[in-house]
């Protein structure tokens, strides 16, 4: 069973890997964040290490607020957890193979 806070649906980052194709809420610090135009990338850490996370250029509301988001803000961030393409995967990162 998943380490999972009873009064909210968040879920560590140690744990996202048993929740592929779902959504999930995830909270912690900005630990990088990334513009490369159209999209944000972010690598959100919690007590349990990081994952990357991409705002996509069709989520207009989400990416006008990940444009004010800076390193070290705490955030709620609520997504769908997928598999990195192969060509993306960083086999010696923490959760390297999702996003």
């Amino acid at each position: 069973m998943s380490q999972q806070n009873l009064y909210t649906n968040r879920i560590f980052t140690s744990n996202l890997k048993d929740h592929l194709g779902e959504e999930v809420e995830i909270f912690g610090w900005i630990h990088v964040r990334r513009d490369q135009g159209k999209m944000i990338f972010f690598e959100i850490r919690d007590k349990d290490g990081l994952v990357q996370a991409v705002v996509l250029p069709n989520k207009a509301e989400a990416l006008e607020i990940a444009k004010k988001c800076r390193d070290e803000f705490v955030i709620k961030a609520k997504g769908l957890i997928n598999k990195r393409p192969d060509k993306n995967v960083q086999e010696n990162v923490f959760n390297g193979d999702i996003e």
